[in-house]
């Protein structure tokens, strides 16, 4: 089945190269014409949304995906697929399945105790709000329209490229003294088998 993702970052990417194989054909947005010709390399078919017919190739080859992840951030206006494609998601395949990719600090300042998803959100940064709003909204949507939704809130990411290692060789590594700090951390090939799992959850 067709797999379509809003904002191919880092994470998507990597579930993209690990699980190709299971999906007949992937389509993902790309902001710009340069964007869109590394997509086509990784054999990725791209939605350009500097063109003009942008929202109609969405809603064409968003209609025939059961797979989605949504890796964009939301905006000021809210989360950029729901905002614009509400009624195509909520025409998509009784079996589809959807990915949304949050972050931990939609939890935010827990004075280092342990969290998690039980745990009540109190993000602090207005990035971090706009995630927490954008969570609601898609687990509003999907409850209303009977859809298969997962919301993984990730941690810091790490992995090949992208890491302490990295950092360091290209002189952008920092150092935070701060005792009791405590970071967390999560490989993107790990993202990866959680999206999987999504995927194949019933």
């Amino acid at each position: 089945m067709n797999l379509f993702v809003f904002g191919p970052g880092y994470s998507a990417r990597r579930y993209i190269e690990l699980h190709r194989g299971d999906h007949d054909a992937i389509i993902a947005t790309a902001r710009d014409k340069e964007k869109g010709a590394a997509l086509e390399a990784m054999n990725i078919a791209p939605v350009r949304l500097d063109q003009a017919d942008a929202p109609t190739q969405m809603r064409e080859r968003l209609a025939h995906c059961a797979y989605v992840i949504m890796s964009a951030a939301p905006d000021e206006t809210g989360d950029p697929a729901l905002c614009e494609y509400r009624d195509t998601l909520a025409a998509l395949p009784k079996q589809a399945r959807i990915a949304y990719l949050s972050t931990v600090g939609v939890y935010g300042d827990h004075g280092g105790a342990w969290v998690d998803e039980t745990a009540i959100c109190k993000p602090a940064s207005a990035r971090s709000k706009a995630r927490l709003s954008a969570e609601s909204a898609w687990r509003d949507f999907a409850t209303g329209h009977n859809i298969n939704l997962h919301i993984l809130r990730l941690a810091g990411i790490y992995g090949t490229g992208r890491s302490a290692i990295d950092n360091l060789r290209a002189g952008t590594a920092r150092r935070i003294i701060k005792p009791g700090q405590v970071f967390n951390r999560i490989h993107v090939d790990d993202i990866a088998g959680a999206i999987t799992a999504c995927f194949c959850n019933d």
